[in-house]
Parts: structure tokens; sequence; C-alpha cells
């Protein structure tokens, strides 16, 4: 599964329902310019110019089963911003 999580160009990420982030691929590492170690355990939210949206979007996933094109913007460490659509879905073990 590491494969296809590196495999994706865009930014992909897991997290917990508690919303830290227990997973990333490099694409995340690139647009955030954080390191995976540094990254997993944080709180996702903390990645986005506005935090209280993302945990919205988060906690829309976990009570509905997903999201879609939800607008966000993630921040670099250098400050630059990114647009994105937050796509995501719960993915059980």
């Amino acid at each position: 599964s590491r494969s296809l999580i590196e495999a994706s160009l865009d930014p992909l990420v897991t997290i917990s329902a508690e919303g830290k982030i227990t997973d990333v691929n490099t694409a995340t590492e690139k647009v955030t310019g954080a390191e995976r170690a540094s990254l997993i355990g944080s709180d996702f939210a903390d990645y986005f110019t506005d935090p209280e949206e993302a945990r919205k979007g988060y906690e829309q996933v976990f009570s509905k089963g997903y999201v879609t094109d939800y607008p966000l913007a993630i921040r670099h460490v250098s400050g630059k911003l990114t647009d994105v659509l937050y796509n995501a879905s719960v993915y059980k073990d």
C-alpha cells in the first residue's frame, strides 16, 4: 500500500478521528515543507490557512463518510499558499 500512496502526485494524508496525522506521502511533504516524521502525530488542521474550516471538513468526513471538493488553502513553511479542493472518505481497516 505504501507504493500506492507514494504514486499519487496529489498530497495524501491519513488522520485519526481526533484529527492527528497518521501517515503522509511525499507530495504532502512538498506542499507543506515539513518532513514526514514531523507531520505524523501533528494536527491536520494546522497546515491550512483556516484551521477551523479544515476541522469542519474532516468532521464532515467522519460524520457523513466523505467530503467532495471542499475548498482549503495549505500553508507551506515558507508562507507560500496552495489552494486545494479537499476530497476525503473514511477508510476502515
